[in-house]
This record gives C-alpha cells, structure tokens and sequence, in this order.
C-alpha cells in the first residue's frame, strides 16, 4: 500500500456524502477495499463487525460510502469511544438503573398516598426520570453489542446530558435524586 493509496482512501471516505466515486477499476478495488475497511474503524465510524457486509462488493461502494461519509458527518465531533472507561460496567449502571425505577415506584406511591404532596412528588419523579435517561445512556456507550457508531452517538448523548465537566472527569450525578432524601430522625 503506497502513500497516494491512502490518501485516495482518506479522500473517498471524508469527503461529503453526496460527492461522486470515481470509477474503481477491479484490480484497484481489493486494496482499495482494505483501506477503507481500516480507515473506517480507525475513524470510529465501522464497527469491525460491520466489515462482513459493508465494503464487501465494488458495486455497492457507492452505497456503502454515503453511509459512512455521513456517519463520519454526524460523529466528527463526538467523542471517541475509549471516553466509557470514565463511567461505571454495564452491571454497575443496570443496578442503578434498577434502583431509579424502584424509587420512582415509591415516589408515585408515595403521590397517590400524600396528594396534598402531589405537586412535590411529581418533581421528584421529573428529576428521577432525566436521570434516568442519563444513566440509560451510560448504558448504552457500555453495552459492547452495540456498533461503535450507536455507543459514541450515546457518548455524545451523555456528554450534553451531564455538561463537559462531568463528562470529562466521569463525575456523573447520582442515579435518583439524593437532594431530595431527607433525615430521618
């Protein structure tokens, strides 16, 4: 593989979804095919499990470089998908996860229970729930099943649920809304 070889591979994959493919000849495409393959795991744009059906066929090279030009579009400013190892296993986050939806039971009890509180509760229950779709996305960027493209699609997610500060030092919020607790006396 030559240099002029991997620029026109960069050149194919970063350029706008809609620009045209020049013809790639079939002695061109196994290298070719390869280089893109590469690149496009390297950018974070194909999973390598993807690479069993997308980039496969010369004839379907247009087709499959419109999907990842625009992937690449759509994530060029998402973060990478090394940023989970800040945030707690999928175990971990699926406890919390747990533990939100049995608090937000008891706080909906807890409405029906108290309505003169009624107003109160459903704050508490607000809070429980946009914390739960921030925990839900830590999920997510967690679950390795997942294409890398969904899991940095999450990160990106997460990052604009929880601010850049926390993003990036991995101190998330907790999972129910602690400020709420009160002493017991």
């Amino acid at each position: 593989m030559s240099v002029s070889e991997l620029f026109f591979a960069a050149a194919l994959m970063l350029a706008p979804p809609e620009a045209p493919i020049p013809p790639i000849s079939s002695e061109e495409w196994p290298d070719l095919q390869i280089q893109l393959c590469q690149l496009g795991v390297e950018l974070q744009i194909l999973d390598k499990r993807e690479a069993d059906f997308l980039l496969v066929k010369r004839e379907d090279l247009a087709t499959d470089l419109k999907l990842l030009r625009q992937r690449y579009a759509d994530l060029k400013d998402s973060p990478k998908v090394e940023d989970l190892n800040r945030f707690p296993n999928r175990e971990e986050v699926n406890a919390m996860l747990s533990f939100n939806r049995n608090y937000r039971g008891k706080m909906e009890a807890r409405m029906i229970s108290e309505p003169h509180k009624a107003d109160y509760y459903r704050g508490v229950i607000k809070e429980t729930d946009e914390l739960y779709q921030l925990w839900d996305s830590v999920r997510e960027v967690r679950s390795d099943f997942y294409y890398v493209s969904v899991r940095r699609q999450s990160l990106s997610k997460l990052k604009e649920r929880a601010g850049v500060a926390a993003f990036i030092t991995g101190q998330l919020p907790p999972c129910v809304p602690t400020w709420r607790f009160q002493e017991v006396k």
